[in-house]
């Protein structure tokens, strides 16, 4: 009954934002799907799938219909596809002591990259002189973002303490990037849940069905 109801507000939604289901788009979808599931193997013709499916060809356009309406919302109340991205290389030991004598190598002028490759524990970004790359909010454990995020380009942090043990992380860049399409999804599906239970929140839903006990 829930999803009934949402699939209803959705529509509602779309219509009072003006958005529109484009024919070509439609179509594209409807493409889309017969051949994925004429590539599956599972059926040899979309007949035989809409009949075990319990489904006619009228049902599936109007699922497709609402996932479209539902893309439309999800663009407009998703947020952006850009986050504040933070570059960094860190160095992981297991001790406080370890994590100290790393530290005064630092300070001694050694190289970050080189400490890195001969201490790190990390098996994924110790060989590449303790790169990891560009991460935005929300992939690394909390000590550790926080203190990324903190830190100015070029600065090393102190020790930060983690489950993993400690590290000490260099900043070699901070600027706002576009979002790796996995996570862009993720957080845009986040967005909009917000959005659509705040939205229908505020109308008000008659339900014209009794359930028998």
């Amino acid at each position: 009954m829930q999803q009934l109801i949402n699939q209803e507000l959705t529509k509602q939604f779309a219509v009072a934002e003006g958005i529109v289901i484009d024919d070509a788009a439609r179509e594209a979808e409807l493409a889309t799907l017969k051949d994925n599931v004429l590539q599956s193997g599972q059926f040899s013709t979309w007949e035989e799938f809409l009949e075990s499916s319990g489904s006619t060809q009228e049902d599936m356009e109007d699922d497709i219909a609402g996932y479209l309406l539902y893309r439309g919302l999800l663009e407009a109340h998703g947020g952006s596809g850009e986050a504040e991205q933070v570059h960094a290389a860190h160095i992981l030991v297991e001790t406080e002591e370890m994590g100290h004598e790393v530290l005064d190598k630092l300070e001694a002028g050694e190289a970050f990259s080189d400490l890195a490759e001969e201490y790190s524990t990390d098996p994924g970004s110790g060989p590449q002189g303790g790169d990891l790359g560009w991460f935005s909010r929300g992939m690394m454990v909390p000590e550790f973002e926080e203190a990324a995020f903190s830190l100015d380009i070029g600065e090393i942090s102190d020790l930060v303490q983690s489950q993993f043990g400690y590290h000490i992380i260099q900043v070699l860049g901070k600027e706002t990037r576009p979002l790796d399409p996995a996570l862009l999804e993720q957080v845009q599906q986040e967005n909009f849940q917000v959005w659509f239970v705040g939205k229908a929140s505020t109308v008000e839903i008659e339900t014209l069905v009794q359930f028998a006990e």
